[in-house]
């Protein structure tokens, strides 16, 4: 077994192709071939198995695979340490749920850099599902999910078999974001029956690991209002909020400054105490540099002032 195997398979499990993964490595798709079989003859298992329709990942092969980009994450880790062109070099990378605090954090947090040193800074908005596989992948180093302190077992048992660790960054109960102008805005306290004439903006992210389809399928039903407006990104949620007086939004708690910016009220709906948890992830294996750590500290501020501005 040599680093060029681990390779070899990483890039196939990217590619779902031996093909495709030759073309990206420029090599012959038999040397490929030939080296993937002397990797698994030589460890003893089979990694992926090879159909008419294409080739699958064993579930071995799955734990081999998490075992060899962690090797290769760390290689990567030593010749960039080490590597002269890279000194100096401004690195960073998140894949993160769509919130407004963390691109809050994140925007501070990218001020503090030296504008004399290459500056290389990747942000990512998405759901939990793409954000974890952004980590699982290697595509990111650092990632931020949410989910229903509920559902905390799935997603913790699968970040364990997945060799991801987790840190929660907050928890909070959700608020009802909406205009000024709305009827809403005037009410002192908000019921769920007050909602249903009003339509609500949805991200749609009903994913649960390892939740069997039949159980999403009920919780999609049960979350499912008959006037929903799905969006993909934070920007078009903002934009109706503030053109549609008729349209709400379930959200993570914003800043007085944001709301006044995009002229909304946040309320709570009166015995919702479902809680929420933020959760940052990385691969076991991945080493925080002195850059993570810095956006952790603004992260983990931004969190703790907004926590203290709702309470009061």
């Amino acid at each position: 077994m040599n680093l060029l195997h681990l390779k070899y398979v990483v890039e196939v499990e990217k590619s779902k192709s031996i093909s495709k993964a030759a073309d990206n490595l420029h090599m012959g798709q038999p040397n490929l071939s030939r080296g993937i079989r002397e990797l698994e003859d030589s460890i003893g298992i089979t990694i992926f198995n090879r159909s008419s329709r294409g080739i699958t990942v064993t579930e071995k092969g799955e734990e081999f695979i998490l075992y060899a980009k962690a090797i290769l994450d760390q290689v990567d880790y030593v010749e960039s340490f080490y590597r002269k062109d890279n000194e100096g070099q401004q690195t960073f990378s998140i894949s993160v749920v769509r919130s407004s605090y963390i691109m809050q954090a994140f925007a501070e947090f990218s001020k503090d850099f030296d504008l004399k040193k290459e500056i290389k800074l990747r942000y990512k908005e998405s759901n939990s599902e793409n954000t974890m596989n952004d980590i699982i992948k290697g595509d990111f180093n650092l990632g931020i999910i949410r989910y229903s302190e509920k559902y905390s077992n799935y997603f913790e048992v699968f970040l364990k078999e997945k060799g991801l660790i987790s840190n929660e960054i907050l928890d909070f109960t959700s608020f009802i974001l909406v205009n000024k102008k709305s009827s809403l805005a005037k009410m002192k306290k908000i019921r769920k029956s007050d909602l249903k004439e009003k339509i609500e903006i949805v991200y749609g992210d009903f994913y649960i690991p390892n939740m069997h389809i039949t159980e999403i399928k009920k919780r999609i039903v049960k979350n499912n209002l008959k006037q929903n407006i799905q969006v993909f990104d934070r920007a078009s949620c903002f934009e109706l909020l503030e053109k549609n007086v008729e349209t709400y939004f379930c959200s993570s708690p914003l800043n007085p400054e944001e709301l006044e910016k995009y002229q909304l009220i946040q309320l709570q709906i009166e015995g919702d105490d479902e809680v929420f948890k933020d959760v940052l992830i990385s691969r076991s294996t991945y080493r925080f540099s002195l850059i993570d750590k810095n956006f952790l500290n603004c992260l983990t501020n931004t969190a703790r002032e907004i926590k203290k501005k709702i309470s009061n």
